[in-house]
């Protein structure tokens, strides 16, 4: 997903929502008996419930990137402006 395109607001609540999904798989993997693993074992795994954690990890992680980007360009979580092409 391009999260250039978002604005501030809808950058937060995806932000947000990628939070409230962690937490869940978080519970979801201590029920499972997996509370001690490490995110570099659950990585290298290809059951249903470490996809599900990295498919969250690489998501949150585009976000904050995107978050970080629009801090360092011009502070705030402003979308920053394209310049109109000619």
């Amino acid at each position: 997903m391009d999260y250039s395109n978002m604005t501030e607001g809808q950058l937060r609540k995806a932000d947000a929502k990628a939070e409230t999904e962690c937490l869940l798989i978080i519970e979801a993997m201590i029920a499972a008996g997996r509370g001690h693993e490490r995110q570099s074992e659950t990585m290298t795994k290809t059951d249903p419930l470490s996809l599900r954690f990295i498919a969250n990890t690489n998501t949150h992680c585009d976000i904050v990137t995107e978050m970080r980007r629009r801090k360092e360009y011009h502070g705030s979580l402003r979308k920053i402006k394209q310049p109109a092409s000619a």
